[in-house]
């Protein structure tokens, strides 16, 4: 997270967006310095253990139960994270749309980090 951190030159006050959360391990370690984190992952029961883990811990944080392929944000976020091979399978045109979405909910000048796993096999 402090290579993340450093890459995207974030800073404690700013506003992440983490897709694709999962448990909200990624976004306790931002939370935990300060950040507000909003995350969205399609499993419910991995988001409610992520409320849960806020909730013990006391952190900010906002976590939503949703196809990362919906979001609606424009301009709200100064980073967005897809980590933990997220991203990829959805097929060229879903894949496209997606970046699209994520570059809407940035602020200008904002940085997307996207941990990237082939689903293809290359031969």
């Amino acid at each position: 997270m402090d290579f993340i951190e450093a890459a995207c030159k974030l800073h404690p006050d700013g506003r992440i967006l983490d897709l694709g959360c999962g448990g909200g391990d990624q976004a306790k370690v931002f939370a935990r310095k300060g950040y507000d984190v909003v995350g969205m992952d399609i499993a419910p029961s991995l988001i409610e253990f992520a409320r849960r883990q806020f909730k013990k811990e006391r952190l900010k944080g906002k976590f939503l139960v949703g196809d990362m392929r919906k979001i609606k944000y424009r301009e709200e976020f100064d980073a967005c994270l897809l980590l933990s091979g997220t991203f990829g399978f959805f097929g060229d045109d879903e894949d496209q749309k997606l970046l699209s979405s994520i570059h809407r909910a940035l602020k200008v000048g904002a940085k997307a980090f996207i941990m990237f796993l082939s689903p293809r096999q290359q031969d």
